[in-house]
């Protein structure tokens, strides 16, 4: 009997040996999506349709052109714009990215520029090495775009920085060029560092190729390799983690791309019409859902509490390793916050108000116990985000109070005026700067935060901006946390929050601090992308409030 399995198992060998038309049997060949290299056309494009939970949100265009240097040497111009149009609390909002890059075919950086625009006037920031090739040159600029005309004034809030530069650094696009150089092969694992035009520093991506697989695309069964990715960078607050994969044909091509949950975020790679048919449905993703954690428990009146304590839990989650390391060391701790864990996935935080009536009540001062704090140079500088030194600021500043001191009678004043003086609308415009906020008097919380943080430097108070998650009341008489900008200003060697949005002369307890930041050395954008992916996974129970 054995022997009989071991005579029809050779027979069997034998006959895939002698009909190698039953590939499924043999590791299948890489497909060919698009058959040129980009790296060796004149020029080529790329287009991309990106659906976030399963909608069409937007699309992503790369454009690669062959070009040469002022030296004459081979160089690629490269450009990629990302456009994502969703709603936002019932508000349609358009946001466009665009990052642009001269490189060598080996990915070496030689300039580049990345534009933002969230509202009608663009932020563009310009990267190029000086000449002794040690530092990077870094210029950022609003441009101003007349509503009426359409027609572009001249260029306004500029701000100038270096950034540490090491020459022969690779380039925004390097990963690009890495596969379109040399693509990855099963089970292989490789490393690529570069520049990156968005996070403004040097990061790092892990990647690890698993097996050939078939794959669904546009109908039609392929195969592609699979890749898993880990995207490394810091933050002001340590080092950071973005994870996603995707699935690579023979000539290197990323044909699909996902990120990591809760955004279920994918590209791929779709014809011009597919990307404009889809598009006409798209705007119906709400972006308020990922800004919203569930809260057991109620706070009967939020912004008159004095001290509330939040049981935070890291839910949702099939697996740990969705859960990203140190999260809870990466919560400040704040004169007014403490952070304790319960356990791996849960943390109890403890906040405590800081208007001086709560300050008064609690401790018969307005000082809080608290070790003394120290701010840095950064705290009170100008910036491209809070621009201190801007006319339309200084004017604001001079109107809103008179006073120089005794610093919380100027910061009261200031948030007052930012109050009562700012609408809260447009959405679209959710990421101005402090000079336009000053100029429009428009926006949402985060505008409310840099004109206030800019007002504060104006009146050589050090401030910061805030990301956190505020408790509210729904109409349905539920209570949520919400993402929330504030303020912290310095005073008394204490950072003290002010939250201009609600204008009550400091903040109330019912408010969790997730990420602080001067704005020095990166976007309101940089500061709260980090946040989004936790958001998701959140839920809170109060644990008491008085």
């Amino acid at each position: 009997m054995k022997s009989q399995r071991i005579l029809s198992i050779i027979c069997f060998a034998l006959f895939l040996a002698t009909f190698p038309a039953c590939s499924r049997w043999r590791t299948p060949e890489l497909s060919v999506v698009t058959a040129t290299n980009p790296l060796d056309a004149d020029k080529s494009e790329i287009r991309e349709l990106i659906n976030i939970e399963g909608k069409p949100s937007g699309y992503q265009r790369t454009t690669i052109k062959k070009t040469t240097t002022d030296g004459g040497e081979e160089a690629y111009q490269v450009s990629q714009e990302t456009v994502v149009i969703a709603n936002r609390l019932s508000e349609k909002m358009t946001g466009r990215i665009e990052a642009t890059a001269l490189q060598k075919r080996d990915g070496t950086f030689l300039k580049g520029q990345k534009t933002l625009q969230l509202d009608k006037n663009p932020m563009i920031t310009l990267f190029v090495p000086d000449q002794s090739r040690t530092k990077l040159d870094r210029l950022a600029s609003t441009v101003v775009i007349d509503p009426k005309t359409g027609g572009e004034t001249p260029t306004s809030d500029v701000a100038n920085r270096s950034i540490a530069w090491q020459n022969g650094t690779a380039g925004h696009f390097a990963l690009y060029f890495s596969l379109w150089n040399n693509p990855l092969q099963p089970e292989e694992k490789r490393s690529v560092s570069y520049f990156d035009l968005l996070f403004e520093q040097n990061v790092s991506v892990e990647l690890s190729a698993g097996r050939i697989s078939p794959f669904l695309l546009n109908g039609s069964e392929i195969y592609l390799l699979l890749v898993k990715a880990v995207t490394n960078y810091q933050t002001q607050s340590g080092k950071n983690s973005l994870t996603w994969q995707f699935w690579m044909d023979a000539k290197g091509n990323m044909v699909r791309t996902v990120s990591q949950k809760p955004q279920e975020i994918e590209w791929t790679l779709s014809p011009e019409s597919k990307v404009n048919a889809a598009l006409k449905n798209a705007g119906n993703l709400n972006l308020s859902l990922y800004a919203i954690v569930p809260v057991q428990g109620k706070i009967p009146q939020p912004r008159e509490t004095k001290r509330v304590a939040f049981l935070l839990q890291y839910v949702g989650a099939d697996d740990k390793q969705s859960m990203p390391s140190g999260f809870a060391e990466k919560i400040p701790s704040t004169a007014f916050q403490t952070v304790k864990a319960e356990n791996v996935a849960a943390w109890t935080v403890a906040i405590t108000g800081s208007s001086p009536q709560i300050l008064s009540d609690l401790y018969g001062s307005v000082i809080p116990p608290a070790e003394k704090e120290t701010s840095t140079p950064g705290d009170l500088a100008r910036n491209e985000w809070i621009q201190s030194d801007d006319a339309a600021v200084t004017g604001l500043a001079n109107i809103a109070t008179e006073k120089n001191f005794p610093f919380w009678d100027v910061a009261t004043d200031i948030e007052k005026f930012v109050h009562e003086k700012m609408r809260r609308v447009n959405y679209d415009s959710s990421l101005k700067s402090a000079g336009e906020a000053a100029k429009t008097l428009t926006g949402d919380s985060a505008a409310h935060a840099v004109l206030l943080a800019a007002l504060a430097r104006a009146k050589n108070i050090p401030s910061r901006i805030v990301a956190g998650l505020v408790y509210t009341n729904t109409s349905t008489g539920e209570g949520v946390l919400v993402l929330h900008f504030w303020t912290e200003l310095f005073i008394d060697e204490h950072w003290r929050p002010f939250d201009a949005t609600l204008g009550r002369g400091g903040a109330d307890a019912s408010r969790i601090v997730l990420a602080r930041s001067n704005l020095a050395d990166q976007s309101i954008s940089s500061l709260i992308a980090p946040l989004l992916p936790l958001v998701g996974h959140l839920q809170t129970i109060v644990i008491k409030a008085e």
